[in-house]
């Protein structure tokens, strides 16, 4: 599984998105590493500098299904709630990696998962991954 973690520094969302795709990964077992990428790096692909931080690519795609990245800013995530959170949810990204994991990954829209947006955590409460005002 390859999975990337794009950012660029100045993002308040990154510490807090990066704690829950560890928490994820542990869950799942996943022990494949890791791509961090900072879209300011003089190095970082030109395909990937237009997504926002943070964003979690599995296998090259954006694990909720966005098509194609918005542009350079901080990224927000919203849940099926409404509420704006600074990273995803912890039960929607594990649902994305285990659905890799199982082989069942159809198109660019496999990995949002209505049933699950909402359940923030799999681990309890991350206060840090709230959006404050």
């Amino acid at each position: 599984m390859r999975i990337q973690f794009i950012m660029f520094p100045g993002c308040p969302h990154v510490a807090a998105a990066r704690r829950v795709l560890e928490r994820v990964l542990a869950v799942a077992g996943v022990t494949d590493p890791v791509e961090e990428i900072d879209t300011t790096a003089p190095g970082a692909p030109d395909h990937l500098r237009n997504w926002g931080s943070p964003t979690i690519l599995i296998n090259g795609l954006d694990f909720e299904g966005q098509p194609i990245p918005t542009g350079p800013s901080c990224r927000l995530y919203t849940d099926r709630l409404g509420r704006t959170l600074g990273a995803p949810s912890e039960m929607l990204l594990l649902a994305a990696v285990q659905r890799v994991q199982r082989g069942s990954v159809a198109s660019r829209t496999w990995l949002a998962s209505p049933d699950l947006m909402g359940i923030e955590s799999i681990s309890g409460p991350d206060p840090d991954l709230r959006q404050r005002s």
